[in-house]
């Protein structure tokens, strides 16, 4: 059983800081004076979106060739946006009318028109997202070669927004030919959506020799629209973008097939993919306005995405150093099924995709010693230039520089150095990094925006987890009681507890007795005064075992009550036990020893010494104790205690008290 806990919160501020937009504001009469106008934008933009997450999974083994893996995961996203906009009209100068025409007059310093207008508003109102997903998966060895994998998956998403003062969807949408449809639009007081999807995948891998396999895959996919997609409102590059709270999932057919190659010294994969997407989410020109248009996240189209991808890692030593070569890479290719352009109405089939890299390749070195603990790592990564450009961005009367410059190709490179700290489940991490060492100007595709420069990083991480592994071992009740040793009317024995009624884990373990307490000997046989006091008080001496589970390194005391039994009795059975005892000090008796395996041998009984217990399997005396993996049914075990040998002048078995215990309560009950 695994479980896993985890939260996120992304925290976005950006500012825009004295940014002036100038323009001149000729004499609506004469033309002459020009006055000329600045007026300065400060914006300040935070948005915070939480998430909190929790993932229950567990494995069963069904049969030794079929493993079943199911549970449920739970995750919650949450955004709140926060805006600030300030907006100053300033004059700078005006151009006159002189004797030699226009001239320019500029004041010393900006002169401001009147108070800033402050505004705030929202682009994305509060609101929550919640998908419950149930899972299971199954994994059967058909044969020894050829293995099937197959799961299902089912998913409840829920959407919930709530009124949120500055969120204006009226002023975006206003004027736009051809109009907004109001049904796509959410409602200002509140809102709320729900959605469920059934997904599944069925695979195969066949095995063709120790180091190569290969597999194929069939699954159905789902994809939700996200809180911006459904609920964004506000200035874009282009005109503006309206929310559409009536924007569908996005489902896909998924096949890919390829290899697998496994050895010693190098791993790696080659696969091919085809994807086919149903209702595939793109923000999309709808209508137009007076000065730009109005963009929505639609169901665009149908669209197949394929490619092939492979990624290779190859480790290998060189004194306490390890070094590890790395690569990843993938060519795509993206085109239009069937569709046509929301805006003109225009067929798309056969057209290419847009936001589709053709070629992407990440590769690298890594060094660390050989606990994997410090490490320095160097990787590039590489995109090249898309050439096959949508329609729709090409065709766009609103097309402009900066959509173009995103189609460019670039190659970064990256460094970095840290250390990982691993123990008991419990990750430590602390690395620095350097990225786009070349201090390169580009754009990520199919971004407005340059992004940075050379950046420098520094991040520590921390991951605890606790796994339960739910044990269940084969558990023997055994009843037992005191063994009495007598040695005859002329010498006697004080009554030692010994076992009582316990539960004994199978496996190998260690019962270590405590020290009995001396009993008074007096003869003429039976305990003295100072034994009968202490037997009424603890109903007989109690012997503590210190007990050793197999999967555990810690010793344990369990206190044993006592049940007296009469002597004659066979002995009490413990599963792979094998008990030497010995008697009581100050009896002048040593040890004895029996075996269930072989005939108690005084000799043999009298050289194991005092106070030892050992556990061994059935029949398995003179070998080593082996972890058993497979369930088997449970079998008596033997316990037995006897009386050790006479003086030296004799040797002679007396008081053989046994018990015969009780087998397991319910037989072939498996081990956890």
């Amino acid at each position: 059983m695994k479980a896993t806990v985890y939260s996120q919160q992304q925290n976005r501020k950006l500012r825009n800081l004295d940014v002036p937009v100038q323009f001149p504001a000729p004499t609506a009469a004469s033309f002459f004076p020009i006055n000329v106008m600045r007026l300065v934008i400060n914006s300040e933009t935070e948005q915070d979106v939480r998430t909190y997450g929790f993932d229950l999974q567990n494995t069963f083994l069904l049969s030794p060739r079929n493993l079943l893996t199911a549970g449920f995961t739970l995750y919650r996203d949450r955004s709140h946006d926060d805006r600030t906009s300030s907006a100053q009209m300033n004059l700078v100068g005006s151009v006159v009318l002189g004797a030699r025409g226009p001239q320019a007059v500029v004041l010393p310093r900006l002169q401001p028109l009147g108070p800033a207008t402050v505004t705030k508003p929202v682009r994305v109102p509060d609101a929550s997202l919640r998908d419950l997903a149930f899972f299971a998966q199954d994994e059967w060895d058909v044969t020894p070669r050829l293995r099937a994998v197959a799961g299902v998956r089912v998913d409840g998403y829920a959407v919930r927004t709530k009124a949120t003062p500055g969120y204006d969807v009226d002023s975006v949408i206003s004027g736009a030919r051809p109009a907004i449809d109001p049904a796509t639009l959410p409602d200002s007081k509140g809102d709320a959506i729900s959605r469920s999807a059934l997904t599944g995948d069925l695979g195969f891998v066949f095995k063709l020799s120790e180091r190569l396999s290969a597999f194929a895959r069939y699954g159905r996919s789902y994809r939700h629209p996200n809180l911006e997609e459904l609920l964004f409102s506000g200035p874009a590059t282009i005109g503006s973008i309206a929310p559409n709270v009536k924007v569908g999932p996005e489902k896909g057919d998924n096949l890919d097939f390829g290899f697998k190659l496994h050895t010693q010294r190098l791993r790696g994969s080659l696969t091919y993919f085809n994807n086919t997407y149903k209702g595939f989410i793109s923000t999309q020109i709808v209508a137009l306005l007076p000065g730009g248009s109005v963009s929505q996240a639609v169901n665009f189209a149908k669209v197949r995405i394929q490619g092939l991808e492979g990624d290779f890692e190859s480790s290998f030593t060189a004194g306490p150093a390890m070094t590890t070569l790395f690569g990843r890479g993938s060519y795509n290719k993206g085109d239009v099924l069937l569709g046509q352009n929301p805006l003109t109405g225009t067929r798309l089939d056969a057209t290419p995709q847009d936001n589709v890299t053709p070629f992407k390749l990440i590769a690298g070195a890594r060094l660390s010693d050989r606990r994997n603990r410090l490490w320095a790592e160097y990787s590039f990564r590489q995109q090249s230039q898309v050439d096959r450009v949508a329609s729709t961005r090409l065709e766009s009367p609103f097309l402009i520089a900066q959509d173009l410059f995103g189609l460019q190709g670039f190659t970064l490179h990256r460094v970095g150095l840290g250390y990982d700290w691993d123990k008991g489940g419990t990750n430590l991490g602390i690395s620095v990094s350097v990225e786009n060492l070349a201090n390169r100007y580009y754009r990520e595709q199919f971004q407005f925006a340059p992004a940075r420069g050379r950046l420098a990083r520094a991040g520590t991480g921390f991951r605890a987890g606790v796994r339960v592994v739910p044990v269940r071992p084969r558990l023997l009740w055994v009843r037992a009681a005191q063994l009495v040793l007598r040695q005859g009317a002329d010498r006697g024995l004080a009554a030692v507890p010994l076992v009582a009624r316990h539960r004994i884990p199978a496996g190998r373990c260690t019962h270590r007795p405590a020290e009995p307490v001396a009993a008074d000997r007096r003869r003429g046989g039976g305990p003295g005064p100072w034994a009968r006091a202490r037997a009424g008080r603890r109903r007989w001496h109690r012997a503590r075992f210190r007990v050793r589970h197999p999967r555990r390194r810690g010793l344990h005391e369990r206190p044993l009550p006592d049940r007296a039994v009469r002597d004659g009795r066979r002995p009490a059975r413990l599963h792979g036990c094998t008990v030497d005892r010995a008697a009581p000090r100050g009896s002048g008796v040593d040890g004895g020893v029996a075996s269930p395996a072989r005939p108690h041998q005084p000799e043999a009984a009298a050289s194991a010494g005092p106070g030892r217990i050992r556990h061994r399997a059935h029949g398995d005396a003179d070998r080593p104790q082996r972890r058993v993996r497979r369930a088997r049914v449970l079998r008596p075990i033997d316990l037995a205690v006897v009386g050790a040998r006479q003086p030296a002048d004799s040797h002679a078995l007396v008081g053989d008290a046994r018990v015969r215990g009780r087998t397991a309560r319910r037989q072939g009950e498996r081990a956890g």
